[in-house]
């Protein structure tokens, strides 16, 4: 069984879910009296905010947006369960205590969000049954797991850990890098395969071109051929 939807439509989904992180991060800011706090929170909007205006530009830069893609799942009502995740608990982060917010917990909720929202995207390009507008899901994919990098670099900063004791500190970071580049290298495959297809197909083309030409030739002379063979015999036997 498969469902359907557009690439625009899924864009808009996921700028849904982008909106659902900025009212989040309102409302962790809306429950902390700490000024530190509602700063990182506004800082955290702000980023939902840059996400926003990239996915409504690739909207707008990707051809046939509105044109219908197979997929295995139905990613639609998969991405509104994400939203409703989102909004109502940051994809139930670990560290999503609210009466107990520090600027820490925030910048980790939000990692944790970034991470969780790449792999609702790494999911429904694994169930997009045409591969299209595999290169746009990779590059959301690649927009939220550079912004948790981000996020985590100024975790980084603010705890006084160093990047390679951070990558340590966290178990999943390993398996998340090894993940998107085993991504990357089933993309790069994949458009390696299109281009040899496409060699292929020209060279098929071009040996039917040459084949048709050589048909003709020999049909030409099959017709014509033994009146100028006949020409030549008189002209030779004339003289």
């Amino acid at each position: 069984m498969s469902f359907t939807a557009t690439p625009h439509q899924i864009l808009m989904m996921a700028i849904q879910g982008e909106q659902a992180g900025k009212k989040f991060y309102q409302t962790l800011s809306d429950k902390s009296p700490d000024p530190k706090i509602k700063s990182m929170c506004a800082f955290l909007a702000e980023q939902e905010n840059e996400h926003q205006v990239s996915l409504d530009k690739m909207d707008h830069e990707l051809a046939d947006t509105r044109k219908e893609c197979d997929f295995s799942i139905d990613v639609l009502a998969e991405m509104a369960k994400g939203i409703a995740s989102l909004q109502e608990s940051g994809f139930e982060a670990p560290e999503f205590v609210a009466d107990e917010l520090t600027v820490q917990r925030c910048l980790k909720i939000a990692i944790h969000i970034e991470k969780e929202t790449a792999i609702l995207y790494q999911m429904i390009q694994g169930s997009l049954m045409f591969h299209g507008y595999q290169d746009a899901l990779h590059k959301m994919i690649r927009e939220e797991r550079k912004h948790a990098e981000t996020l985590r670099r100024v975790l980084d900063v603010i705890t006084g850990v160093k990047p390679k004791e951070s990558l340590q500190s966290d178990p999943d970071a390993d398996g998340e890098t090894v993940e998107f580049d085993a991504i990357e290298k089933t993309i790069r495959i994949k458009k390696k395969v299109v281009k040899t297809s496409r060699k292929r197909r020209v060279s098929v083309d071009l040996f039917y071109l040459l084949l048709i030409i050589m048909c003709f030739i020999i049909i030409t002379l099959v017709m014509i051929g033994p009146n100028i063979i006949m020409r030549i015999f008189n002209a030779v036997v004339s003289n």
